[in-house]
């Protein structure tokens, strides 16, 4: 039987691949977990632990600290606001007299938080639609330590807690009730009016779904520096 000798020496290239691939195969009750692991592994660094964690490269492209703790802000929003109301837009979407009556309230209930929501838009496009232009304007950087985005262990700790209480485990409730069909067909559909004013909020909840995706794999990333230290 011929034995095969595996190198145990892993570029940073190779971690880098091996931890998106790890991610992207993480269930998203595993993925609480590993973010309870965060949380406690942040919480018992020690001070020599906490100074070499600023002085950890992060080698992917990642939003500053600031932009972070505002996009996971908007998430909560955004992804609590689509949980919330799923049933009336379904509603809305049968043909019948009371649409644009369930509508209104939609759109209504949406303006209420748009303030809020398109204060970091910028931000949050050019980074879903144009990672390039957001490098360019310094929204995010790749290849630099957690201390230079911006990121302390305390920082950490509160976009952790903040994500893991306000936004993980939306979009798996949005899987389960096929949302993504239901709000393509829905946007196809609908274009003018009432309707077509409150079909805009397929952008916030597209940007949403990205930027989940991102604060998610930057807490997994940022698990596996933190329990090494």
């Amino acid at each position: 039987m011929v034995k095969l000798q595996l190198s145990s020496e892993i570029s940073p290239a190779q971690e880098g691949f091996w931890t998106k691939l790890q991610h992207t195969f993480t269930s998203d009750s595993k993925s609480a977990h590993i973010i309870d692991g965060l949380i406690k592994g942040v919480i018992n660094l020690k001070e020599e632990g906490r100074n070499k964690f600023l002085k950890t490269e992060v080698d992917f492209l990642c939003l500053k600290a600031d932009h972070m703790l505002a996009a996971s802000s908007y998430v909560a929003t955004v992804t609590r606001f689509m949980v919330d109301n799923f049933q009336d837009m379904k509603k809305a979407q049968i043909d019948s007299d009371d649409s644009r009556a369930i509508y209104k309230k939609l759109r209504d209930k949406l303006d209420g938080l748009r303030t809020n929501l398109d204060r970091s838009m910028p931000v949050f496009s050019a980074f879903c639609d144009a990672k390039s232009e957001a490098a360019k304007k310094g929204y995010a950087l790749e290849d630099k330590t957690f201390g230079e985005l911006g990121y302390s262990t305390t920082r950490v700790l509160t976009l952790a807690k903040e994500f893991r209480s306000q936004a993980a485990g939306n979009l798996a409730t949005l899987r389960k009730s096929n949302w993504d069909t239901f709000w393509k067909a829905g946007k196809e559909q609908n274009q003018s009016g009432i309707i077509g004013q409150f079909s805009l909020f397929y952008t916030y909840s597209k940007i949403a779904t990205k930027l989940y995706s991102h604060i998610d794999y930057f807490l997994f990333y940022t698990n596996k520096k933190i329990s090494k230290l």
